[in-house]
């Protein structure tokens, strides 16, 4: 392309985005321009606008960055203002989530959001995502102090990576499990298993079909043809296939202690 005619495009670009078209060009517009050749300056244009002003594509999505003091909602989720923040590329356990240490109930959801209370504090906390879930919740890399909270979680044991959407923080769960922290010092469901449990349960109960005892009670209590007393955990081998029938005896539980003391031992897959 001729420099003249690169000076012309430039003037027809800053044209289309805002000035006048046509009112810098050296030459009159030719009328009898044919359809083609329309098309094809109207491509030039739209690509050479975005480059000229620096507008992002259709396919980017806008930054959002978001700074103040936080409040938790749960080991993976803050608020800030009133926006709601789901912290990029970690899952902590559920709120009402357990884990197993040795026979003890730990309440490893209470503990993760516990963690990032500590953490924040009521420092400021910055927020930088690109993308919203469902819940219109904005999907941040968020950090204090110049730390990566979510990295930071992680490596203390209090979440997983969440690698179905994201393998930013493998490595640091891979340090977390060596030094047996956190979660990684317990028997415990993924947050997504468990998660997917209550949704099941929750369908039950909204076909009327015998579920939960008690809400949150996702534990299934059941007895082999044997007569042994098992009970299965959301994620492992066979709860999905497990369906508790009370009148044979069977229950749901809501703690491992529960189901324990009541003379169930647990499934071995």
């Amino acid at each position: 392309m001729m420099r003249a005619d690169r000076r012309r495009m430039q003037l027809a670009t800053r044209s289309r985005c805002g000035v006048r078209v046509g009112a810098h060009l050296s030459r009159p517009w030719n009328p009898r321009m044919q359809a083609r050749d329309l098309k094809l300056m109207a491509v030039a244009v739209g690509a050479a606008c975005i480059q000229f002003l620096g507008i992002p594509g259709p396919a980017s999505a806008q930054e959002t960055t978001i700074v103040g003091k936080a409040r938790i909602i749960d080991g993976d989720t803050l608020d800030i203002g009133r926006q709601r923040v789901r912290i990029h590329g970690i899952d902590a356990p559920e709120t009402h989530q357990t884990c197993d240490q040795a026979g003890q109930v730990v309440p490893c959801g209470h503990e993760a959001a516990e963690a990032l209370e500590r953490k924040v504090g009521r420092s400021q906390v910055t927020c930088t995502g690109t993308e919203r879930d469902q819940y219109d919740r904005l999907i941040a890399v968020c950090e204090v102090a110049g730390v990566d909270v979510g990295s930071w979680l992680v490596e203390q044991g209090r979440a997983v990576a969440f690698v179905r959407f994201s393998s930013d923080y493998i490595e640091a769960e891979k340090r977390a499990r060596a030094r047996k922290i956190g979660i990684w010092a317990t028997t415990f469901v993924m947050p997504w298993d468990y998660r997917q449990a209550q949704w099941e349960a929750n369908q039950k109960v909204a076909q009327g079909t015998p579920s939960t005892g008690t809400k949150g009670c996702l534990i299934k209590g059941n007895i082999s043809a044997k007569g042994e007393k098992i009970y299965h955990l959301p994620g492992q081998a066979f709860y999905a296939k497990t369906d508790i029938e009370p009148q044979k005896g069977e229950r749901w539980f809501c703690t491992e202690a529960e189901a324990k003391t009541a003379g169930w031992r647990p499934s071995q897959r």
